[in-house]
């Protein structure tokens, strides 16, 4: 009887290790959806297949519906239409939604500090993504926040960049906009506030949100290379306060890209995934020089999905741009 009893014993104490070791083993995900470039006059076919990915959160990126910088009604009236939208109002459903504004949503094209309406446009934007009237955003300039996601052991820290309300001019040559040698992108406030969110950031994985690419040099359009001080300032903060992971994710160009790079103290690839346009991408492909770009352009709509996995100590991010059907254009795992 002892000996069937110690038998009894050791099966049960085997089966329970057993049972131990592979809840330990289970992953814990987390999907996240962004997108940016949304002209409510073009349907939009791809918010069912953004919602066929359970994200846990939205991200807009900015230009999420166009305004006119001179007529301030015309904001409400596409943020009235995009709200009133079925695929929209499904996503808001399942979903959680924030993010950033772009020169679209924010007022003139290439708009910057100067534009004397960005209050008004702000507190449009804020009321259009249900900013509760506690928030700090409320009552500080510009919509730069964060933002943390936690699924069980997995935590996610979202930082979302405003990279309008206080920049400063562009420098034209032509057509195109070259560097401002001495110009700045955040401004004093947002700065400060950004060097304490990456201080005290534990997160598994932190995505900076940016209305504009951060990574880009060769095109003539907006990027954060027209600010060279800036954009300085930004990597020399990341090698300062480094998170276990981090990438960040951009609109703005009505393409989509990934582009990747290293940074001397930082451990992992540096990515910047371009999503846009969700609804009006270029009418004719044509080649665009981007020495950090990982695959090829992706011209028709897309949007970008985020998918992170945690097992025990080790988190993995796949990230990929999307198109109608839910098809793979470009995608890149670290």
């Amino acid at each position: 009887m002892m000996k069937n009893l110690l038998l009894i014993c050791l099966v049960l104490m085997s089966s329970a290790c057993f049972t131990t070791r592979k809840a330990t083993g289970d992953s814990i995900t987390m999907n996240i959806a962004f997108g940016s470039c949304n002209d409510v006059k073009n349907p939009n076919l791809l918010w069912d297949d953004i919602i066929a990915n359970r994200p846990t959160q939205w991200i807009w990126l900015g230009d999420n519906i166009y305004g006119n910088e001179k007529n301030l009604t015309v904001f409400q009236t596409n943020y009235a239409k995009l709200l009133a939208d079925t695929g929209y109002r499904r996503l808001q459903q399942t979903m959680a939604v924030d993010g950033i504004w772009d020169d679209g949503d924010y007022g003139p094209n290439n708009g910057g500090a100067d534009y004397i309406y960005k209050d008004s446009t702000k507190k449009m934007f804020l009321d259009f993504i249900q900013v509760p009237a506690n928030d700090p955003r409320r009552t500080r300039g510009g919509v730069y926040y964060s933002k943390i996601l936690q699924n069980k052991g997995l935590q996610v820290k979202l930082i979302f960049l405003d990279t309008r309300y206080f920049r400063d001019p562009l420098i034209y040559q032509q057509d195109s906009i070259v560097p401002n040698p001495t110009g700045d992108m955040l401004g004093s406030d947002q700065w400060r506030w950004l060097e304490q969110e990456l201080k005290n950031n534990t997160a598994d994985v932190t995505v900076v949100a940016s209305g504009i690419q951060v990574l880009a040099t060769g095109h003539r359009f907006e990027k954060w290379s027209n600010f060279p001080a800036s954009k300085e300032k930004l990597f020399r903060l990341l090698k300062q306060y480094p998170a276990k992971k981090m990438f960040f994710i951009s609109g703005d160009r009505h393409i989509g890209e990934i582009a990747e790079t290293t940074i001397e103290g930082i451990a992992h690839p540096v990515i910047d995934i371009t999503s846009s346009s969700l609804t009006n991408p270029w009418s004719k492909p044509r080649p665009e020089t981007n020495v950090l770009r990982k695959g090829t352009l992706v011209y028709p709509v897309n949007f970008g999905l985020i998918q992170i996995s945690k097992t025990n100590n080790n988190t993995s991010v796949a990230l990929s741009l999307r198109g109608n059907g839910n098809n793979v254009f470009e995608s890149v795992e670290f």
